[in-house]
């Protein structure tokens, strides 16, 4: 049995690596530079380009398990045609990575989630909310869209180190922060268990968090930093639990900047995001403003015996990359 990971240099499948080789599981890294990962083999592969998709069976003729990680959001029929050839290559299960918010925001996830229960294989859908360490990452990247951790790589990142405050159209909507290892001991799971799933899981954190909990306040000018001189003037500033969490780790105080869905719209098509992305993304961000993600699910402890890992706990452990 060998496990294939497409996006296998991305920050959910280069974990499952790690967890498959704790338990020693073969696996493939496949990515479009094709570097091998955790002493893993690497392959050339791309989701457009069909004719990379025999890489991975070159290397390995008993891949048996498939983790789908996609990385444009009109990729819908470029998916299907690779899970038709790995079909054809005699794989049985297929786990995709989707979002707590694809449904009525991103077709081409629920289509593929359809198309994989229509194929009547061995599937499972991961359904991931906010990751701890993404969202400006994810716009200035410009590589996917829930592949990267929200406040310890890319975006929050940068601006927490440079101005000590991050930027969000979430309002005090409270969102159960994920952590990327969560997932990543999730999907391994799904991979791997003798008994397919067949079904979708919402993954999600322990707690309901806000990046706001009290009413806007005017700010009225931004620092002209990478992302800052992008965003439109009315922004606003707000106290927020999870800018307490980070304030109270790292001795400083920092600050979730509010923006109104246009505001973050227009600085992320500012920042050289596409339309579509700009336009998906801030929507989801705003979106939990209005409650989306508010909710909970014990899917991570009831799959994997542990419970999710709390947003003060990460900002604790990961709190060197913020100095």
């Amino acid at each position: 049995m060998t496990i294939l990971l497409t996006g296998g240099t991305g920050k959910t499948s280069s974990r499952v690596a790690s967890v498959l080789k704790e338990q020693g599981t073969p696996a493939i890294i496949a990515s479009r530079s094709g570097k091998g990962l955790d002493d893993f083999p690497g392959c050339k592969f791309d989701w457009y380009d069909n004719a990379t998709y025999g890489n991975p069976f070159a290397l390995a003729s008993d891949i048996t398990a498939i983790y789908i990680v996609l990385p444009q959001l009109d990729i819908a029929e470029a998916a299907k045609a690779f899970i038709d050839y790995a079909i054809e290559k005699k794989v049985k299960r297929f786990i995709l990575l989707t979002s707590s918010a694809s449904e009525g925001h991103i077709p081409s996830h629920g289509a593929i989630h359809q198309y994989l229960i229509d194929k009547k294989v061995e599937y499972g859908v991961l359904q991931p909310t906010w990751f701890m360490a993404t969202s400006v990452a994810q716009v200035l990247k410009l590589t996917g869209v829930f592949n990267a951790e929200n406040f310890s790589e890319q975006g929050h990142l940068h601006t927490i180190r440079a101005e000590n405050k991050f930027y969000t159209a979430s309002g005090n909507g409270k969102i159960p922060l994920i952590a990327s290892a969560d997932i990543a001991a999730v999907a391994a799971r799904l991979l791997t268990d003798p008994q397919p799933h067949n079904r979708d899981y919402l993954i999600l954190g322990p707690e309901l968090l806000t990046y706001d909990d009290v009413r806007n306040t005017p700010f009225l000018s931004l620092p002209p930093t990478t992302f800052a001189r992008k965003v439109p003037p009315l922004a606003n500033k707000h106290p927020s639990q999870a800018a307490k969490i980070l304030s109270q780790a790292l001795g400083r105080e920092i600050t979730h900047v509010n923006l109104s869905k246009q505001q973050l719209e227009q600085a992320m098509l500012g920042a050289g995001l596409p339309q579509d992305y700009a336009e998906t993304l801030a929507g989801l961000s705003a979106g939990a403003a209005d409650g989306s993600e508010e909710r909970l699910s014990s899917a991570v402890k009831d799959i994997t015996g542990k419970e999710p890992v709390r947003f003060k706990d990460f900002v604790e452990e990961n709190k060197a990359v913020w100095a």
